[in-house]
């Protein structure tokens, strides 16, 4: 009796169908290249044999567009695209600290309607500029638009008055 062994298949690497999925990807990740503006672009840690022709690539129409991106695509699989894609995920992400600065004007806006003197005696020293008078005028207005359910027109205007005081402190 002849005993025949179970082949096991070799792993051969990458599946073609993988190999087509991470084509696409460095596709995509050229024509996200593509669509930065210049000074965008600049701050992606590109070498010089990928930056200009991605930025030949900008002034192009269509079909040589196409072309154009397969040809950075090509260029593209020979290197580690992982600092590349970290920096796009950077630009795409909102500012961190905006987001919290923004969420910090809500809290106020909100405390101030309330009725909050500390928040009012905080932001009176840590804005001089502040208009007392103008801001207690936009509360005012705030607190009967609550009582009234009417739309908070005047709560935006209290936040758009606390976000310029923000700016202005920032600036100088």
């Amino acid at each position: 009796m002849i005993e025949i062994e179970d082949e096991k298949p070799q792993y051969d690497g990458p599946s073609r169908s993988q190999l087509k999925r991470e084509a696409h990807a460095v596709t995509d990740l050229a024509k996200n290249l593509i669509a930065l503006n210049p000074k965008k672009l600049a701050t992606i840690p590109l070498e010089e044999h990928i930056l200009k022709p991605i930025l030949a690539a900008q002034s192009m129409q269509r079909g040589a567009l196409k072309r154009q991106g397969q040809y950075i695509s090509k260029l593209m699989r020979s290197l580690d695209l992982e600092p590349i894609e970290k920096a796009l995920a950077r630009l795409d992400q909102p500012d961190a600290e905006m987001t919290k600065q923004l969420h910090q004007l809500e809290q106020w806006r909100e405390q101030l309607i309330a009725g909050n003197q500390t928040t009012f005696d905080h932001l009176v020293t840590q804005f001089p500029q502040l208009d007392r008078q103008h801001l207690n005028q936009l509360l005012r207005q705030a607190r009967k638009e609550q009582a009234e359910e009417k739309p908070p027109a005047a709560s935006r205007l209290v936040f758009q008055y606390l976000k310029e005081l923000s700016a202005y402190s920032e600036h100088n």
